[in-house]
């Protein structure tokens, strides 16, 4: 077995301690990662996401407070991005700054818009807040019609364009996206209830539950795509119409994270062994974000622990422990293995050598395209990581969503393996 192959695998015998005190960091880091404003950084100083707030990640940091009982954590940041600045199209920005404006260097990520949905109507399923979900209503309005403003019509069901989605390679941003449509229908799907429930408008959440159903028929008929594996990553419309049909389990991972389809459904199954077998890393022992980095400056393609986790959950709750517990495990041997910040979870895991190469090719485009100052900032804030004993790298250590999709994951299914 290769050297490096061996630090991630073998059964962790104390899986309960050593998850439990993973667990307590994985508070500690989302607690740290507030900004007194309510936004949640993505990472910390030093870090190349610092200073910022991505409503991506920053849903996923609100469905960990509320999982853990950080109910105050979780209000804090449903306000902060429930009345931060919007685009003229009711669409949250990119990224913002602690001051609620945006700091975008790309264009608006609608699928935050899902996401922000997901969060707030989890926080008032688990709360019980009536009072917080009808101050919010027309906020939480304003981000459905931002959804609904992308959608396009066709016969056999619906489906959302977006312009910067989840892929994060710029040939494959804009299009129809597994990712942005299964956050889509979740998000149409709990807005229904909680409309129809807390909300008490039963129209308006017949409306959500309608539109919910649509866009999985949408999904169902046009995403499905059983000659290219099952589910595809995306369908492009401009410049040139046509299908990516690489594997990419994170745009995958969204239908089994909100159940989009019931986990037993056979597309569900055929996609997903297509997405892991595209997307398997030997080497890391590990399932990788997408089939190969081409171009995305992640400083090499690796095993992701967000990734992982949510590979662990998908197999808990299928009843398959003996996967779910390695995938699990293999995060564990992550946290353990990590000096810079003891049991901390990175955005992803690489070959020393494969980071270094990333490195030195994005400096030299960097001065290629004029990017001094980023060209400094990495140099800074990237440098450094590559000093390593163990022969690989943390590139952005810790990453809040990582620690925040432990949470999740270890409340939900932690117990069960």
């Amino acid at each position: 077995m290769n050297t490096i192959t061996s630090l991630f695998t073998g059964r962790i015998e104390n899986r309960a301690d050593i998850g439990a005190r993973v667990y307590r960091k994985s508070l500690e880091v989302l607690r740290e990662a507030q900004y007194p404003e309510g936004g949640t950084s993505p990472s910390f100083e030093g870090s190349r996401y610092a200073g910022n707030i991505y409503p991506r990640d920053h849903a996923y940091a609100i469905l960990a407070y509320t999982s853990a009982g950080l109910y105050v954590e979780a209000k804090k940041a449903l306000t902060f991005i429930l009345t931060a600045e919007r685009s003229a199209n009711e669409v949250l920005f990119q990224r913002y700054g602690q001051d609620q404006k945006s700091s975008s260097n790309k264009p608006p990520q609608i699928d935050g818009n899902a996401l922000t949905v997901l969060a707030l109507a989890d926080y008032v399923r688990k709360t019980g807040d009536t009072e917080f979900a009808k101050r919010h209503r027309s906020d939480l309005e304003q981000l459905l019609s931002g959804l609904s403003h992308s959608l396009n019509t066709f016969p056999k069901g619906d489906l959302i364009f977006g312009i910067n989605g989840n892929i994060e390679f710029a040939p494959y941003e804009e299009g129809f996206e597994l990712y942005t449509n299964a956050c889509a229908v979740a998000a149409f799907r709990d807005a229904g209830e909680l409309f129809s429930g807390i909300l008490n408008d039963a129209t308006y959440g017949e409306n959500c539950s309608r539109t919910a159903n649509r866009l999985r028929d949408g999904m169902a008929n046009y995403l499905y795509i059983p000659e290219y594996g099952g589910f595809v990553p995306l369908i492009r419309r401009e410049p040139n119409p046509s299908v990516v049909e690489v594997a990419n389990l994170t745009a995958f991972q969204a239908l089994t994270d909100f159940v989009v389809f019931p986990l037993d459904d056979e597309r569900i199954r055929t996609s997903m062994a297509f997405h892991l077998a595209g997307t398997k890393n030997e080497l890391m022992a590990g399932y990788n974000r997408y089939a190969a980095s081409i171009g995305r400056h992640n400083f090499g393609n690796g095993p992701w622990p967000r990734e992982m986790l949510r590979q662990a959950w998908y197999f808990a709750r299928i009843g398959d422990s003996e996967q779910a517990r390695e995938c699990l495990d293999w995060c564990l041997h992550v946290a353990l293995l990590n000096e810079e910040v003891p049991l901390g979870l990175p955005e992803h895991v690489v070959p020393r050598e494969e980071m270094v190469k990333e490195y030195n090719v994005l400096m030299r485009t960097f001065d290629v395209i004029g990017r001094e100052e980023r060209k400094k900032e990495y140099e800074k804030n990237i440098g450094g990581v590559m000093d390593t004993k163990y022969g690989v790298c943390y590139p952005v250590n810790p990453l809040v969503w990582s620690h925040a999709m432990f949470v999740i994951v270890w409340n939900e299914v932690g117990d069960k393996l």
